[in-house]
């Protein structure tokens, strides 16, 4: 069915409305980021997947990038929270 032809019924609009509501509820559940880098930058080996499912209990990671940082350290720290939100 075409979209014009939809939004030409009586409640084709309720319809499409219905369709994108639903369509961001499971966009907000399901969260995934593909790694479309060249060289796997966000992505994990298979065998450090292995080395963390094989773990008996939680780890703790720290980063010691804070004070005064130049613009490229601050990004660096940035990025560095996301990915580790991410892995969380």
């Amino acid at each position: 069915m075409k979209l014009q032809s939809l939004l030409q019924k009586k409640y084709g609009w309720v319809v499409l409305l219905v369709f994108f509501a639903l369509l961001i509820l499971l966009s907000a559940q399901i969260h995934t980021r593909l790694d479309l880098t060249k060289e796997k930058r966000y992505s994990l080996s298979p065998s450090t997947r292995q080395l963390l499912f094989n773990l008996k209990g939680d780890i703790e990671i720290q980063v010691l990038l804070t004070g005064k940082l130049s613009a490229g350290f601050r990004k660096l720290k940035n990025a560095t929270n996301e990915l580790l939100e991410n892995y969380r």
